[in-house]
């Protein structure tokens, strides 16, 4: 940038300069939508709550998912709140045992 002269507090700009500014403003508008613009994944998340028969929490229990189509397993424990998260299968249907 650059001030014309016997102006004090005018400034302009060149086309680049302008150009620079606008894809800078612009910058956050791309990068924070930048999943968007990545499409859809494919991976499918399982949770639950694992209680006994009075409702109270089952900490460290495992579980197995299995997925009915190509039989792969996967196993997990439930955390204090017995809260268990299986992230990242495949889409499909699946069976979950304790």
């Amino acid at each position: 940038m650059y001030r014309r002269p016997g102006r004090r507090s005018t400034w302009t700009m060149t086309l680049s300069e302008s150009a620079m500014f606008v894809l800078m403003a612009l910058s956050p508008l791309f990068t924070s939508h930048w999943s968007l613009l990545q499409g859809q994944t494919e991976t499918a998340t399982l949770s639950g709550v694992i209680q006994d028969p009075k409702g109270a929490a089952v900490p460290d229990a495992e579980v197995t998912a299995t997925r009915i189509e190509t039989g792969t397993a996967a196993t997990t424990k439930s955390n204090g709140a017995g809260i268990y998260v299986f992230a990242g299968l495949m889409p499909g249907h699946s069976t979950a045992h304790i």
